[in-house]
């Protein structure tokens, strides 16, 4: 629209003029934004690489591995909720009483799962024949 003329070299400074119908203008320039990667500002806000991830899928450990009882427990949560734990301790005290020694072993696994000081307290419970027929 408009040429300002300067000498070469100088600096561009903030210049007004007037145009035709006396309004004051002033000119504008545009300055690109920065890359992302190299801003100061980004640099100091990124954080460092860690050197090796805790996830790497690197040798299976034991505590990595989700094993067939904790699904089952998952699965157990699923389909029973908040109560899935006093089910659980409730069919291991069924399984005992019915001399199903693997069963009631699954179930206080399972138990132990979703809730550890439930599946003690059963655990003590059927071991002493005295705190049954309390309950």
């Amino acid at each position: 629209m408009f040429s300002v003329r300067r000498p070469i070299g100088s600096a561009p400074r903030a210049q007004t003029w007037k145009d035709n119908r006396g309004l004051l203008l002033m000119a504008v320039r545009f300055a690109a934004a920065r890359s992302v990667a190299r801003s100061p500002i980004a640099r100091a806000l990124a954080r460092r690489a860690v050197k090796r991830a805790a996830n790497d899928n690197g040798a299976p450990s034991p505590a990595n591995e989700m094993g067939d009882t904790m699904r089952a427990a998952l699965r157990h949560f699923a389909g029973h909720g908040m109560a899935s734990a006093l089910i659980a301790a409730r069919r291991a005290e069924t399984a005992h009483e019915d001399g199903d020694e693997t069963a009631r072993r699954w179930w206080l696994a399972i138990c132990s799962s979703l809730d550890r000081a439930l599946a003690l307290r059963v655990e003590q419970r059927l071991a002493n024949p005295v705190l049954l027929m309390i309950h």
